[in-house]
């Protein structure tokens, strides 16, 4: 084998142990144990750092990286932990119970910022960790939150007039 096809053949077992080694530094200590969701800031010796502000396009991020890791690497249980860690959060914390709705940004301890106001971008991130969450445990509950979380969009984002979504509201 020369030694193009041998790194070839080398490289996908390569970035799936750095993706292995990855998932298991990332999510222990992005889990905010204490108020829920995941934590965003670290100085240089992954020591959380900052005010730790809850914006939904990250939380949803975080929990579709921990829910599709944990549907690859099965032998990571804390994968499927953070996954549900993050749908909880994403349901309890950052789902407006009372208009429906996702809130953009929470403070750490989960209070609406910026007046409470809501975004297209970050609710399909929020659906799609939802519908992640959904193929990795099954759980209904979670199929259920990302529908209500579209036809909400449908009936509070969408122009009419013109097609495609409002963006802030």
């Amino acid at each position: 084998m020369t030694e193009l096809g041998s790194l070839k053949a080398d490289l996908p077992r390569e970035l799936e142990n750095e993706l292995r080694k990855l998932m298991g530094v990332w999510f222990p200590r992005s889990v905010d144990r204490e108020h829920g969701g995941f934590l965003c800031d670290f100085d240089h010796r992954w020591k959380p750092l900052g005010p730790q502000l809850k914006m939904l396009e990250y939380q949803a991020r975080q929990t579709i990286a921990a829910a599709r890791s944990a549907a690859h690497f099965t032998d990571l249980t804390h994968l499927g932990e953070a996954a549900s860690h993050g749908f909880r959060y994403l349901k309890e914390r950052m789902w407006d119970r009372s208009l429906g709705g996702w809130y953009r940004l929470l403070d750490r301890t989960g209070n609406p910022l910026e007046g409470a106001t809501k975004h297209g971008h970050g609710s399909s991130y929020a659906i799609s960790a939802c519908i992640a969450c959904y193929e990795l445990t099954g759980d209904p509950e979670c199929l259920e939150l990302a529908k209500s979380a579209f036809t909400w969009l449908e009936k509070h984002a969408h122009d009419h007039e013109h097609g495609g979504y409002f963006v802030f509201y």
